[in-house]
């Protein structure tokens, strides 16, 4: 109550907060929720004076005051020595640390006599009062309403206290060198990131690279398998044991020994293979005058590629040799010929088109021809195949440095531009010398751009994706989605799809760049909803850069720590896990800080720190265990692709945990000081005008380390003292901070009324959907919630059934959509569906004998390609003695008889 004609209550001395008149019983609830500001000095009175009907000092117990007052106040304690000292109670004090201007309306009715603050004892209230009435109250109040029923004693935690070993000790580090610690945190992570985009790599992971650990490996046919099971071994053992016994082989057998002649063998893995078929599937031949000349231009773009003279097949007088399963070849016998591509007669191309649909099974023509063609008829598709020449010019065979020509014939496809003095700049170390003697930027000058083979294919079919050029070409849309049509006048039109292993490669790394654009979307959007929950474009900011920077800082502990060198592009998929789990571990710490906030048993930062981290340690901690002990589940594969990306998954998720509740905290707390309120908003804009701080007013302890902050001085009070923090004027209402105890037994009307459309949709339909509207209803009366329990068990089941079904796939992986042109249809139109195969053979098989074992002592798990050991020879292996030779000779018998099947097609 207010004296009567006061104006305002100006006492630094603490207040006692009761409620109703005296006299009037009090509740519960009133104890509890209706409280009001007593002050204990007029204006204009003083100690000991009568003004306004108060006289300061005078003794009057509690007991005298109210003594009907039911039930009691909760356990309190007094800090006593002076007047001012502080009333500590959780339920019925506040302690006016600012000494605030109180203003507010008049309370009418009688005032009671205040109290002085040394008779308030420890426990309780004072045994007897002046009038031999009262006593002493129980400790506990069983509360009636609210949210909480029963006896409470409530024990709060101390987050003021920051003298913990690890989190309350970090958070009184955080408080005191804040800024310290952030730059040390972003220089560390700054300096580990650049040594991995510049430090020395593994050149067994990018042959010829000198700079940069975060690099993309070389893909290698043997990645994914299992270079430890027997398939594996035995295939090892036998390519060994060839490689091993070749030239001798070949002396036995009259062949030569040494070195492969130049491109005298052809390299079947990058041939260009074309599909040439009706549009609308018409049922007639292929071969028509204007067709055949259609795939002899398109060949023609191939052969007449500048870059095409360094990489066919050599004849022996060391020009470019015929292509023997080049359909066009067929019709056009001679180089010249297929130069000109000219219109052939009718009459030249049904002869000899009749000699391709001609012994089909004794010869080469079944390649060209459909399944169904029969000796003698026509083939309404045809396929032809252009074959480079291996092994190019500075390597001894194809198994000579098979990464480096890998790389080389990749510039065939893709181009190159030319270096200075003429020179064709390769990667770093290779051993090619087809460029060195009239190469094909002889006479360029530098920069000069060689176009690869597949853009003049794709310039030849108007094919074209987006972006149409430039570095990140096509890779928001593959020119392969725009399907190679060629309209003939008279004519239906001729449908043609070509591919390439070269090309798969280039298309591949198309999608990698697209997907590297989705995951920049993916950055931008998570950017924006930090930026809409936290209200706040600068921790927005700072919080993508820890969640990105997490990548490059667990890949230098991944390559230079754990010492795995192996990355692809299944890695760059953690950026999508860091994402998620970054983001969600940055809105666990700013709710709990900004909760801190409104928590009034933490009153200084130093607690709000140490509350924010210990919510923020513990609920993010399960979330990153849980995920890297997935992870860490999945380092047990035996792929190894799979286990080196789980590995580097969990050291990101790792890292990210760490830069949360270090890096995290430092920037809140900055952002707090500096733009966290109206009195941090001085050397931004008007604070009256901002609604988009986290609270209202500054605490005394954030006044207090703003004036401590250098940068906030530098900042703000060098501005004027226009800019300077004004003292901040607190309502009746405001200034009566409630405690975390009161604040839990609120009505639920209040709380209800504070809550957002969400939880009142949680709360008024979810919670009583899914659990009832009973609370603490037996089980059996929550139908929902059983029915969603036993829903989940039989999915947990069905799922453990279907998992231990699972079988290996039996058909080969689709990298592409329907819409794209190397879809499945188009793989198993590839080899599929013809007469004959590429050498007219179904399948080699090979028996080996006389290898004991396969030894890799030198064998890298991340590097599979190199280093696949050597045989070990079975020392009682001996063709000389008579009972190994008759089974040598059984076995060759046994072949030999096996009849193949195919009703009577094919080779037996």
């Amino acid at each position: 109550h207010r004296p009567p004609g006061a104006s305002h209550l100006s006492s630094p001395t603490t207040a006692l907060l009761l409620g109703g008149m005296q006299g009037t019983p009090l509740s519960a609830n009133d104890v509890s929720s209706k409280v009001i500001v007593v002050g204990l000095q007029d204006e204009g009175g003083s100690n000991g004076s009568t003004s306004g009907g108060v006289t300061r000092g005078a003794d009057i117990p509690i007991s005298a005051a109210y003594p009907t007052l039911t039930p009691p106040p909760r356990k309190a304690t007094a800090l006593k020595g002076s007047e001012e000292a502080g009333f500590v109670s959780s339920d019925l004090v506040f302690e006016d640390k600012t000494s605030p201007t109180l203003s507010g309306t008049h309370v009418d009715g009688d005032v009671p006599p205040p109290i002085k603050s040394d008779e308030i004892v420890v426990e309780g209230f004072p045994a007897s009062s002046e009038d031999g009435t009262g006593g002493t109250p129980p400790n506990k109040v069983d509360f009636a309403h609210g949210m909480k029923s029963g006896s409470v004693e409530q024990h709060e935690e101390n987050w003021d206290d920051v003298s913990g070993p690890f989190l309350g000790n970090w958070s009184r580090q955080i408080v005191k060198h804040y800024y310290y610690i952030l730059l040390a945190l972003i220089a560390t992570c700054l300096a580990m990131s650049i040594f991995v985009m510049y430090g020395p790599p593994d050149e067994r992971c990018t042959p010829g690279a000198t700079s940069g650990q975060m690099t993309v490996c070389d893909q290698t046919p043997y990645d994914w398998s299992l270079p430890y099971g027997n398939a594996s071994l035995f295939k090892d053992a036998y390519l060994n044991a060839i490689e091993s016994v070749e030239d001798e082989f070949k002396t036995l057998t009259g062949g030569t020994t040494g070195e492969v002649a130049e491109r005298s063998a052809t390299a079947g893995d990058f041939s260009i293979t074309w599909i040439f078929q009706h549009e609308d599937g018409s049922d007639s031949t292929i071969f028509t005058p204007k067709k055949v000349q259609a795939m002899c231009k398109a060949e023609a773009v191939v052969t007449q590629h500048p870059l095409w003279k360094y990489y066919c097949p050599l004849a022996a007088d060391g020009t470019c040799a015929g292509q023997m399963l080049s359909a066009v070849s067929r019709f056009y016998p001679t180089s010249q010929d297929r130069v000109d591509c000219a219109l052939l007669s009718q009459a030249v191309i049904d002869a000899r088109g009749a000699a391709l649909v001609s012994n089909l099974l004794t010869s080469t023509n079944g390649f060209f021809v459909n399944e169904g063609t029969v000796e003698g008829g026509y083939t309404n598709a045809t396929r032809s195949m252009l074959q480079l020449g291996q092994p190019l010019k500075g390597f001894t065979g194809e198994e000579d440095a098979k990464d480096d020509q890998r790389l080389v014939y990749r510039l065939f496809a893709k181009g190159f531009k030319c270096g200075s003095g003429g020179k064709v700049k390769l990667h770093d170390g290779s051993k090619f010398k087809g460029f060195e003697v009239a190469g094909p930027c002889e006479g360029k000058p530098e920069g000069h751009e060689v176009v690869g083979v597949e853009q003049k294919v794709f310039d030849h079919y108007s094919m074209e994706g987006f972006p149409a050029s430039g570095q990140f070409q096509g890779s928001l849309r593959s020119p392969y989605f725009t399907m190679p049509l060629i309209e003939l006048e008279g004519e239906s039109t001729l449908k043609s799809r070509f591919y390439s292993g070269l090309f798969q490669q280039l298309e591949f790394d198309r999608v990698v760049n697209g997907d590297l654009n989705f995951a920049i979307l993916s950055v931008a959007t998570v950017f924006c909803y930090i930026y809409f929950h936290t209200r706040s474009a600068a921790i927005a900011t700072a919080s993508m850069f820890h969640i990105v920077i997490s990548l490059p800082v667990g890949y230098f502990f991944y390559f230079n720590v754990f010492q795995y060198h192996y990355y692809s592009q299944m890695h760059i998929l953690t950026i999508f896990l860091a994402l998620g789990i970054g983001a969600d571990s940055v809105f666990v710490y700013v709710d709990a800080w900004k909760e801190s906030g409104k928590m009034h048993t933490i009153r200084t930062n130093a607690g709000r720190l140490h509350f924010s981290l210990n919510r923020t340690a513990q609920s993010c901690f399960n979330t990153t265990f849980t995920t890297v002990m997935s992870f860490v589940a999945t380092c047990l594969t035996p792929i190894m692709p799979i286990h080196a990306f789980a590995v580097f998954a969990a050291i990101v998720m790792s890292v990210n945990y760490l830069l949360v509740i270090s890096y995290t905290p430092c920037v809140v707390y900055i952002y707090h000081l500096h733009v966290g309120d109206k009195g941090g908003c001085c050397c931004f804009c008007n604070g009256a005008s901002q609604t988009c701080r986290w609270q209202e007013h500054s605490e005394q302890d954030t006044i207090e380390a703003r004036e401590a902050d250098p940068a906030y001085k530098c900042l703000c009070y060098s501005k004027g003292e226009r800019n300077l923090p004004k003292p901040v004027v607190i309502s009746e209402e405001s200034a009566v901070r409630r405690t975390e105890s009161q604040d839990e037994r609120e009505s639920l009307e209040t709380l209800l009324s504070r809550m957002g459309k969400v939880e009142h949709f949680m709360y008024n339909r979810f919670a009583p959907f899914l659990c009832g509207k009973v609370p603490n209803a037996p089980f059996y009366k929550k139908p929902v919630a059983c029915g969603v329990i036993l829903f989940f068990f039989g999915y947990f089941a069905f799922m453990i059934s279907s998992a231990a079904q699972l079988t290996p796939p039996k058909t080969e992986e689709l990298w592409f959509p329907e819409g794209h042109m190397h879809n499945s249809d188009f793989f198993k139109r590839l080899s599929d569906g013809w007469k004959g195969t590429a050498d007219n053979q179904y399948l080699r098989a090979s028996i080996t004998m006389g290898v004991e074992s396969m030894q890799r002592p030198h064998y890298n798990w991340f590097f599979p390609g190199r280093e696949r050991g050597a045989v070990e020879w079975d020392p009682s292996f001996d063709l000389s003695k008579a009972e190994q030779q008759a089974f040598f000779i059984s076995a060759c018998d046994a072949v030999q008889q096996h009849d193949c099947g195919g009703g009577g097609e094919g080779p037996a």
